[in-house]
This record gives structure tokens, sequence and C-alpha cells, in this order.
């Protein structure tokens, strides 16, 4: 959710949805997003636990292979992989410690 709150409004922008009828999180692609509220908050600090999430992923009704973690209740994706699946890309810069998202 927050990663399509930042790109709402570009060409990589793309809606997020849990549909609890089937355990899964549906996200479809070119729509804009709709906040559901805690977008884009802080972390609280300290270490916390992960495990791999049940919920299944499909982007414009079909399966995604990705790995998510569940922490804290959240899902938690690489960025990487999304990208991906969506169009947009994900540098790394060294120097800075800097993530760099590039939307197509």
């Amino acid at each position: 959710r927050d990663l399509a709150k930042a790109l709402k409004g570009l060409d990589s922008e793309f809606e997020v949805t849990w549909n609890a009828a089937e355990q899964r999180i549906d996200l479809t692609s070119k729509t804009a997003y709709t906040a559901v509220g805690g977008e884009q908050a802080t972390l609280p600090a300290g270490n916390k636990a992960a495990s791999l999430t049940n919920a299944s992923v499909y982007l414009d009704g079909k399966p995604l292979s990705l790995t998510a973690y569940s922490i804290s209740g959240n899902n938690y994706f690489k960025l990487r992989d999304l990208g991906d699946a969506l169009g947009f890309s994900v540098d790394w810069d060294n120097a800075t410690s800097t993530v760099t998202i590039s939307a197509q």
C-alpha cells in the first residue's frame, strides 16, 4: 500500500485490495490507488518477528509468484519483485545507502 500510494498518478500506478473470500491480495495495474489510512506511517523501532505470509497475490486476476513476509500484521515484498511485475525499476546507491524507484 505504501508503494501504491507513492506511485499514484504515474504510469506504474496500481490498486491494492484485500480479497477476504479468497484470502489473497489483489493488485490491479494502471489503476489509481485508493488510500485506506496508515500508508507511509513511520514504523516502530526495534526488531520484529517475520514469517512467510500465507496470502497469495494476484495481478490483474492472475497469480503472481512473490515471496512476502508478515510483520506485525502487514505484508512486505521485495521491491524488485514488485517492480518486475508492475513495470518500475529499483536501484541501490551504495555510496548514499539510497533506494531509487523509477516509474516507467
